[in-house]
């Protein structure tokens, strides 16, 4: 017998799997109040979702066991429901127990029934009695055991407030104040953030009722999100990752400037090498003979010749030895990496030391008398700048707490106002899943990858891409796809920039390139009579321009032959050929290999 299908089985089961602990995840305050804000763990979400997938599989086991037929996960609750009381009652049927096997059983109805045994031989019981409920679901009814009963229940008007659903205080408290800041004259306030059903792509619509789709960024195993995408005022596209790469996508006319522009560069680098290197040459013979000069005529009275330049072998320490025979040992700068080098050393007229570092920067180094003078300057410095610190304390004091004063009665203002919102967002939130789009039941940014992303109420999660442009570039508005694949970006300057796909093969006898919505291709049609008809590989959208050519003009007569691209009109999918000779005589038989080239929409 084939086994029968669950789709609903357990998640987060394997060994190590990443789950919070039972102890974390009992002593967690999300297990009391759930995810309020923020982003949620992922260990912690994981917890979660095991326990739910776990208790989800054991159902769906019981009723692939006991119902005997599948469970799939197709959205059918109402399926799954009657499956499962199918299950149920196939285990009730199983067991049969005598009154006599159940403790206590036979007492307690001897308790219950009067001695005529009335209620035994009766369709209802002797008396009936009440049931009801009281506080905020209220309701009532007679019953006397004779038939099935219902029990209609109400809710009064305010017997529930936001502090008896966990976290919605703090819920609604960020988002007002997240969305009641937008609209700020710069930014529009967002009135819905929803998910399309139909495209599955997520969107956000203004408080003016504009809607913006949104492009997720849900990259497969080993890729990364796309971050940010901007456009620069060329209309180049900039890509950033998760991993804080940035990437350059050029346009086409952008991409040719540059080779040609780089391929002159190259040249006259070339040209200019060439030149220095001669230069350089000529340049080192003059020092050559300068240096051997220098070196023979510099005992002149006031400069000893240097006769000797080495380095100490066991000491590693540089040194000079003149004419005369006297050793002057020298100081080196090696520094390790991230260290400038010392490139050169002078005291100033107080014997302060001076060094100028291989960056260029200058490094003063005061003498000890010199910074003695510098402490005892400070020290008063810091006593009177301690005195007018003392007088603003007491002045910023008295401001502090007028400045308190006025908060208390704005924060009063800002609650009433926060109220008003907050019926306005509950009414928008509450009315976004309506078939066509999801509610938002998260908006948040993955602290890992900087990725901001939307969690439906569904449970999907959608990565978004955020346009961020640096100084110089622009932001992008709109991304869309026409129905030919082509991308199109609108710019935070109203700019609207194509991006097309392309394509290339081959054909019979030819080949064929598609660059956006542009289709060119070459080949061969073969030797052809006057009048034959000549089909496009691969057909346009619409007629094309056509071009001719035959590698031997002359017909059998060696006659010239003229061959016309037409005869009739040309069409999306090809035309026919026209040959005559040019003498005005009849049409020959046949011509050489005609050559076609057409170029027209894809």
């Amino acid at each position: 017998m084939a086994t029968l299908e669950n789709d609903f089985l357990p998640f987060a089961t394997g060994s190590g799997a990443n789950v919070d602990d039972q102890a974390t995840y009992a002593d967690a305050a999300t297990t009391g109040t759930g995810f309020v804000s923020g982003i949620a763990k992922s260990a912690s979400v994981n917890k979660v979702l095991r326990q739910a997938s776990t208790m989800a599989a054991v159902i769906a086991a019981l009723i692939v066991d006991k119902a005997a037929v599948a469970v799939t996960d197709d959205g059918s609750v109402s399926t799954i429901e009657a499956n499962l009381v199918t299950a149920i009652q196939a285990v009730a049927q199983a067991l049969d127990y005598p009154i006599s096997q159940v403790t206590g059983l036979q007492a307690a109805l001897n308790a219950k029934l009067d001695a005529t045994a009335n209620a035994v031989s009766a369709s209802k019981l002797a008396n009936t009695f009440n049931l009801a409920l009281t506080g905020t679901v209220t309701g009532a009814i007679n019953i006397d055991g004779s038939q099935n009963v219902s029990l209609s229940t109400s809710i009064a008007d305010a017997a529930l407030s936001e502090s008896m659903v966990n976290g919605l205080p703090a819920a609604l408290s960020t988002i007002t104040n997240t969305l009641a800041s937008a609209s700020d004259g710069t930014n529009q306030r967002v009135a819905l953030v929803g998910i399309n059903i139909a495209s599955d792509a997520p969107f956000m619509t203004s408080a003016q009722n504009v809607a913006y789709d949104l492009i997720k960024s849900a990259p497969g195993s080993g890729y990364l999100h796309a971050r940010n995408l901007t456009l620069d005022a060329s209309g180049n596209l900039i890509a950033v990752d998760s991993a804080g790469n940035t990437r350059g996508y050029g346009t086409s006319a952008w991409v040719t400037t540059q080779i040609s522009a780089e391929t002159a560069r190259a040249e006259a680098a070339e040209s200019t090498l060439t030149t220095n290197l001669a230069a350089e040459v000529t340049r080192a013979k003059g020092v050559e003979a300068t240096i051997t000069n220098t070196i023979a005529s510099a005992d002149d009275g006031t400069n000893l010749r240097i006769a000797l330049v080495g380095i100490t072998k066991a000491t590693g320490v540089p040194f000079m030895a003149s004419a005369q025979g006297v050793t002057y040992s020298l100081i080196k700068s090696a520094p390790g990496t991230g260290f400038l080098s010392a490139q050169n050393v002078t005291l100033d007229s107080s014997g302060n030391l001076i060094i100028v570092d291989s960056a260029g920067n200058t490094r003063n180094y005061g003498t000890i008398s010199w910074v003695n003078t510098q402490v005892a300057a400070e020290a008063a410095r810091a006593k009177a700048v301690e005195s007018t610190l003392t007088s603003n304390l007491a002045t910023e004091t008295a401001r502090a707490e007028a400045a308190e004063s006025t908060l208390t009665t704005n924060l009063a203002a800002e609650v009433t106002r926060a109220k008003g919102v907050e019926a306005t967002i509950t009414n928008t939130i509450a009315s976004a899943d309506d078939g066509t789009n999801l509610r938002i039941a998260l908006v948040g940014i993955t602290k890992a990858t900087g990725v901001p992303f939307m969690a439906s109420a569904q449970g999907v999660t959608y990565s978004l891409i955020k346009s961020a442009p640096g100084t110089g570039f622009l932001s992008a508005q709109n991304v869309t796809l026409d129905s030919s694949g082509n991308l199109i970006i609108v710019d935070s300057a109203g700019n609207t920039r194509n991006y097309g796909t392309s394509s290339y093969g081959t054909i019979s006898g030819g080949y064929y390139i598609r660059i956006g919505n542009i289709l060119i291709q070459a080949f061969s049609a073969g030797v052809l009579n006057a009048g034959d008809s000549i089909a496009f590989p691969v057909a346009f959208s619409a007629a094309p321009v056509v071009s001719t050519t035959v590698d031997n003009n002359r017909d059998g007569a060696n006659r010239p032959v003229a061959i016309n691209p037409t005869v009739g009109t040309v069409t999306a999918s090809g035309f026919k050929i026209n040959i005559a000779a040019i003498s005005g005589a009849n049409q020959p038989a046949g011509t050489g290999q005609v050559w076609v080239f057409a170029m027209g929409p894809a």
